[in-house]
């Protein structure tokens, strides 16, 4: 797609127009409207959630144009020009899981496209303003309702946070730490017009008063409502904080214990899984350590495990406690001899 092209061997496109839905098609019986119901009723599907997914941001922030264009460099334009860019990840499917699916968002940088002559840049960049991360969050296949909005969650980051990351794709844990959120609806569009103001803007800025469904919820009310599993592992945590001196510390998302150095290992209710935080023995060169700490994870656990602070579900956690008390006194001991 590179190259020196004349003007005159480009095929320039009409302009697209937005349909109606009624127009016939011309050799078979049928109109747009039968071909959308046939294409795109499966909001659930993995292409279809990522379009709706950008078309409630557009929403959100006022984007006026009439059409999305699949091929631009960012999803949503907000009325002040900042670009936005929309990733997607949910728990569900539209096919059958023996787990919950693990959220990643992929395609932070790319190389952009100039529409004008058929070219993509030499370099990857990252094309927008802005970012937001959208989770649908429903983890009860019988409960996934496709049209209620408060089923999502929403995450924003500047443009900064993505450039200084250097990488191409982050599951949840990175989202955590450098994004807002997570959000409800209403406060989409605050948060994306703090993020273009800047990072200190994002972290401080007040946001729209949350709906109804994103009233906030006590940890224990949220571990009673994540269900057996979570609430075992939440009680075996506190016992194994008990016998080696660690502190629970009671988050409003999740219950962590933390030794004097900080966070050793995290449980989100929300997610159903128990995240180890090995990211300080990395800083300090603890490659070997931690590999071994990711291979004892990956024998107990029915997914992969890929990120720097690995996570298992809660059940596979239950399935192994031996081995996750093993992993998190190892964490402890390695973080200990190396304040020393």
């Amino acid at each position: 797609m590179t190259g020196q092209a004349s003007e005159e061997s480009f095929l320039t496109p009409s302009p697209a127009l937005p349909l109606r839905g009624d127009e016939q098609f011309t050799g078979v019986d049928a109109t747009v409207i039968d071909f959308w119901r046939w294409a795109f009723s499966d909001l659930r599907d993995n292409t279809t959630r990522g379009i709706l997914a950008e078309f409630l941001v557009s929403k959100a922030v006022g984007d006026a144009r009439e059409m999305r264009i699949g091929w631009g460099n960012f999803d949503a334009l907000a009325p002040d020009g900042s670009k936005i860019e929309v990733k997607c990840s949910a728990f569900l499917q539209s096919w059958t899981l023996q787990r919950l699916s693990e959220l990643r968002f992929g395609r932070l940088r790319a190389r952009e496209f100039d529409a004008d002559r058929n070219e993509l840049s030499a370099d990857v960049r990252v094309r927008a303003d802005v970012f937001v991360f959208a989770v649908q969050a429903q983890q009860d296949p019988a409960s996934y309702d496709m049209l209620d909005i408060g089923h999502w969650e929403f995450w924003v980051a500047s443009a900064d946070a993505v450039r200084e990351s250097t990488v191409r794709t982050v599951g949840i844990g990175w989202v955590r730490q450098h994004a807002r959120g997570p959000l409800a609806y209403s406060q989409l569009a605050d948060a994306i017009h703090a993020a273009v103001a800047g990072p200190d803007q994002l972290q401080s800025a007040p946001v729209g008063t949350p709906t109804t469904s994103r009233t906030k919820v006590p940890l224990d009310q949220r571990l009673q409502q994540a269900g057996p599993d979570v609430l075992a592992c939440a009680q075996r945590l506190r016992e194994l904080a008990a016998e080696t001196g660690l502190t629970v510390v009671a988050a409003a998302a999740s219950l962590k214990l933390h030794d004097t150095h900080g966070a050793v290992v995290r449980l989100y209710p929300g997610y159903q899984s128990i995240e180890f935080v090995l990211v300080p023995l990395i800083q300090v060169g603890h490659a070997s350590q931690t590999a071994e700490i990711r291979r004892r994870l990956s024998h107990i656990s029915s997914g992969p495990i890929t990120r720097k602070e690995p996570s298992i579900s809660c059940r596979d956690a239950l399935a192994a406690w031996d081995v996750v008390t093993e992993v998190i006194r190892i964490i402890v001991a390695h973080r200990a001899r190396n304040s020393r």
